[in-house]
């Protein structure tokens, strides 16, 4: 079966190379429009496709290959209906490569939050492969009677019920239809010691696409006191912000949750449009929790708040989080939080593999 797939994950890896380094690919255009429309600010739009730049290699898709699919016969393409977030810069781009190098017929309901990056690649990848079985628009209506053979949609458990609701009605779905729904909105992240290269990569990890990502961190656990590090977090905050200038409108509502903390003496520190305390986590907008302990109290929160996070961020692998140490599913090096590898597993689950399942006879 990997036989069948190097071929496309040669033609999909060098689409997706010359689309970046190519000046007439429309990439550029397609950055522009996203950045002067105020989708996203310049630094956010250059980071996520640098990102992707570095992940979407040849050698890289073929390690994904030869570590899900090993085994597996022949796969029979399907129809699949990728409904995109539009929460971060080209987000859902792992789904799209998944189902080009499986040859999966891919129908994409492209975000109007995020309109123009991945449509831009998917334009020219078209251009270049006139055959590929690629589809995609803003309009979820261009999908009645699609009769999709799988669904992948991320976003807030909320809305499940009311997507699900609409694909049945106008039967962009059939009754036996597979769904992955993918709901984790946050990560933790375990300091154990105040490395400035640690501190920095913190300081990403949060305030990167203004928190907004699901591997974005809101919980800070470490053995040393907020109380110690609020000045070193001050800096390269700071720092951030002016190597990544942006608008910064501040929840008011933090201006009142900054005066009680201060009336009930609990160490907190803010930091524009984001308030980090040492408390509880009641999982507040903008707001970044410090829970002071060790790796135990990591595994405790997982454990509490469970679907609702995305990883565990670790400075090294000199840390072991209990309850972790035989799988790297929902554990990452802080310093990937950001950019992770194009093998990740959202919500623990590998993209590539469940949708190749789909027609194995092992059905998702």
């Amino acid at each position: 079966m990997i036989d069948n797939v190097t071929d496309r994950v040669k033609v999909v890896a060098a689409a997706f190379q010359s689309w970046i380094r190519d000046s007439s690919s429309g990439l550029s255009e397609a950055k522009a429009r996203t950045v002067s429309e105020g989708f996203f600010p310049d630094h956010d739009a250059n980071y996520s496709i640098q990102c992707f730049g570095r992940q979407v290699t040849e050698s890289s898709l073929m390690s994904w290959i030869e570590e899900q699919l090993s085994g597996l016969p022949a796969i029979i393409p399907q129809k699949i209906l990728c409904l995109h977030a539009g929460n971060l810069p080209m987000v859902g781009l792992q789904d799209v490569i998944a189902c080009l190098v499986l040859g999966h017929k891919y129908y994409g309901k492209i975000s109007r939050k995020d309109p123009y990056l991945i449509p831009s690649f998917l334009s020219y990848f078209k251009r270049q492969n006139p055959d590929a079985p690629v589809v995609w628009s803003t309009n979820l209506d261009d999908y009645r009677q699609l009769g999709a053979d799988a669904v992948l949609f991320s976003g807030s458990e909320d809305a499940v019920p009311e997507v699900r609701k609409t694909l049945e009605q106008d039967r962009m779905v059939k009754s036996d239809t597979s769904y992955l729904i993918r709901t984790a909105h946050f990560s933790i992240a375990y300091l154990d010691k105040d490395d400035p290269a640690y501190l920095k990569a913190l300081s990403d990890a949060v305030v990167r696409y203004e928190g907004k990502g699901c591997r974005s961190v809101a919980i800070i656990v470490s053995p040393l006191s907020l109380r110690s590090q609020q000045c070193h977090l001050t800096d390269y905050f700071e720092a951030f912000w002016t190597a990544n200038p942006e608008i910064v409108n501040q929840n008011p509502k933090l201006r009142y949750r900054m005066a009680y903390n201060k009336a009930i003496d609990r160490s907190q520190a803010m930091l524009d449009k984001f308030l980090i305390e040492e408390s509880d986590p009641d999982l507040e907008e903008n707001v970044i929790y410090w829970q002071q302990g060790g790796p135990e109290l990591v595994r405790e929160l997982s454990d509490r708040f469970r679907e609702q996070v995305q990883n565990i961020y670790i400075t090294g692998s000199h840390v072991s989080i209990p309850g972790f140490e035989d799988t790297s599913d929902r554990i990452d090096f802080l310093n990937r939080a950001q950019c992770p590898k194009i093998s990740w597993k959202p919500d623990g689950i590998d993209v590539l593999k469940w949708l190749a399942n789909l027609s194995t006879g092992n059905p998702p």
